[in-house]
């Protein structure tokens, strides 16, 4: 009645640096892993891990090359590199991405607005210190956890 579709993300489509060659040696790197897989023989995982370990090799090259005559091109302009650099690293995200948080659930209570939010992380982040204190001394009651002489003897 209905066709089953196993749709699958192409990750080589942002990656610029991935020829049709690596693709291809991906394909068969994949062959050989679900061959292993359901063999579990011990020729087909050494034959995969083999194939998987050049891979890599030539992978890395490809994409050590692509990156170095991207930012080695005499011709590149102070706005073309920082445009490459905000490429590569991420620094600049799409309008459709939002770095913000919405909602922030503190001790059961949901927070929404920006300034509670803000408060929330910031109680978080400078009680964690004392409250690891606190549980330490609790979950230790027959050492003393600030003797240090004990802890670390000469």
């Amino acid at each position: 009645m209905f066709s089953i579709k196993k749709t699958v993300k192409k990750k080589a489509n942002d990656k610029a640096w991935i020829a049709k060659g690596l693709i291809k040696s991906s394909k068969v790197k994949a062959r050989l892993y679900k061959k292993w897989i359901s063999t579990r023989r011990l020729y087909d995982e050494i034959k995969y891990k083999n194939y998987r370990k050049i891979y890599r090799k030539v992978a890395n090259e490809a994409e050590c090359k692509y990156y170095k005559t991207m930012f080695d091109q005499k011709t590149n302009s102070i706005k073309q590199l920082w445009k490459n650099l905000n490429t590569v690293c991420s620094f600049k995200q799409g309008k459709s991405r939002s770095n913000s948080i919405s909602k922030l659930n503190v001790n059961g209570v949901t927070l929404h607005e920006n300034k509670d939010i803000c408060n929330g992380f910031n109680n978080y982040f400078s009680t964690v210190g004392q409250n690891l204190v606190d549980d330490l001394i609790k979950n230790n009651k027959n050492t003393n956890v600030c003797d240090f002489k004990t802890y670390c003897p000469r």
